[in-house]
């Protein structure tokens, strides 16, 4: 099942080559069967792209009526009112109504982004005072009229990252392997803002973006750094200092980023890569070394070796750098008896509560990672211990509730650590929005945070309990080889 338009529309599988699409308008309750369709595309209930079974694009409704009839050999779906089509061998655009807005000319074609979008057209002869000039073929940048905003010259032209600040990233192959490329920034209205000379380049982030550009020889950088949309260096990295080239550096993230660099120490063959933080105007605040940088909360990052043998955690306020304590965790988890005698501690959960477990094993395929083995129980923020580690095996709480197992029976328990649902269930799911799926003598069923019965009588599609989920606020079983949907509520939608 796909559930488009915010749940308003579902599209059920074919079970079978010679079955039908089955559309579900879950507002109107209507159901309809897509004859002759081979295949269903994203889209919305007004407006869903299909493909035929003589492989034509076309748009039906959510009731099935054809929008725009199928008769085109590639399409995409709506974007900002446009959709790109094909046919007979090039591109152009239409609007919901199927009116061509934009001629079809283009050998090559995308999506409506943010007002533009991009374009590739082959070799041509443009006429600049009443003599032809030859354009190369290439990418380029059209906006929603059909207008050139960057002339079709490029061997690729990036949006995603960038369009957003005005800009898209102009790429130059400079031989046949991945490799040999060059990138430079050209600002929507035409203008160039980065020649393309550069090596590397990130994706804008708080409004910077990373480049760099090597020697020949790739070592050291020539050149290193952030610059803006205007194509301005804000902060040059090799200007710092560093004896090494910048290898690669992250995006920023709440004011800070983590830059690697080759340092070396004396010799090429014994640089290392090593790490460090810093801020917008370019401030190292750490000492170089190997490490990762992990944000846990928005003020708080995890500065670790990458086997995490050494941890450190720092808060960044007001343009400090101060070392803390994971905030994920109570400071006492580290120090407290209380806190140590538990192999594993998850972590708290809206209701303040963690499951725990006496015992643990190490993972046969992370050394560093460790699972839980049991007993579990459950504490709560303040070191109490709210439930003995008695149950085979437990859940986190969700809803109120947490699912427990004891003997091969699943219940769940309150938040005081009592049983509010008896443990008679083989199996069973973590509450969500209010109701839980659990299984008993072979069949499934839907219940309420008290137990009661909103729905049964179905199994998992696929017989896997991790079918049973709501997305969009729908859940798909399986009665006896048949396809139902339901809501959290109980309710049959179809």
């Amino acid at each position: 099942m796909r559930v488009l338009d915010d749940g308003k529309l579902l599209v059920l599988k074919k079970s079978s080559d010679y079955a039908p699409y089955t559309l579900v308008n879950t507002e109107s309750g209507t159901v309809r069967s897509l004859w002759r369709i081979s295949a269903v595309y994203g889209g919305d209930c007004d407006a869903l792209l299909v493909k035929n079974s003589d492989d034509l694009y076309g748009w039906v409704n959510s009731y099935g009526s054809t929008v725009i009839e199928c008769q085109y050999t590639n399409a995409y779906s709506f974007s900002e009112g446009l959709a790109a089509v094909e046919k007979d061998g090039l591109w152009g655009y239409i609007d919901e109504t199927g009116e061509t807005v934009i001629d079809f000319q283009y050998p090559k074609a995308s999506s409506m982004s943010g007002g533009y979008a991009r374009v590739y057209l082959d070799k041509r002869y443009v006429k600049v005072n009443d003599l032809y000039q030859e354009v190369p073929a290439g990418y380029g940048v059209i906006d929603a009229q059909g207008n050139i905003c960057i002339e079709p010259q490029w061997d690729d032209v990036v949006f995603d990252g960038y369009v957003h600040e005005g800009v898209v990233k102009v790429v130059v192959k400079t031989g046949s392997s991945y490799g040999d490329r060059l990138y430079g920034l050209m600002g929507l209205d035409g203008t160039v803002r980065l020649e393309p000379v550069w090596t590397d380049m990130g994706k804008f982030s708080e409004g910077l973006l990373y480049v760099h550009k090597l020697t020949k020889n790739h070592y050291p950088c020539e050149r290193a750094g952030y610059v803006d949309a205007s194509g301005s260096m804000v902060i040059n990295l090799v200007a710092m200092g560093i004896d090494g080239a910048y290898d690669s550096c992250d995006e920023f993230e709440n004011g800070l980023a983590k830059i690697t660099a080759w340092i070396d120490k004396g010799g090429r063959l014994s640089r290392n890569i090593l790490d460090n933080v810093i801020d917008r105007d370019g401030n190292l605040l750490l000492d170089w070394q190997d490490r990762s940088m992990y944000w846990v909360t928005d003020d708080v990052f995890k500065w670790s070796t990458y086997n995490d043998s050494s941890v450190t955690y720092y808060r960044y306020t007001d343009g400090k750098l101060v070392q803390t304590e994971n905030p994920l965790t109570s400071s006492a988890q580290s120090k407290s008896a209380f806190m140590k005698q538990w192999a594993i501690v998850s972590d708290f959960s809206e209701e303040g509560i963690a499951r725990v477990s006496l015992g643990a094993e190490k993972s046969p395929y992370v050394d560093t990672l460790m699972y839980a083995t049991g007993p579990y129980g459950f504490i709560t923020r303040d070191e109490t211990l709210l439930v003995e580690p008695v149950y085979d095996d437990a859940k986190s709480f969700s809803c109120g509730l947490a699912a427990v197992c004891k003997d091969g029976l699943w219940g769940y328990l309150s938040t005081d650590g009592q049983v509010a649902i008896t443990l008679q269930y083989t199996d069973v799911t973590s509450f969500d929005q209010g109701c839980a799926f659990v299984q008993q003598n072979d069949s499934w069923s839907l219940i309420d945070t008290a137990g009661g019965i909103l729905y049964q009588g179905f199994s998992p599609v696929g017989g896997y309990s991790f079918n049973l989920e709501f997305e969009n606020g729908l859940a798909v079983v399986d009665v006896k080889g048949t396809l139902q949907i339901i809501t959290p509520e109980g309710m049959r939608v179809f």
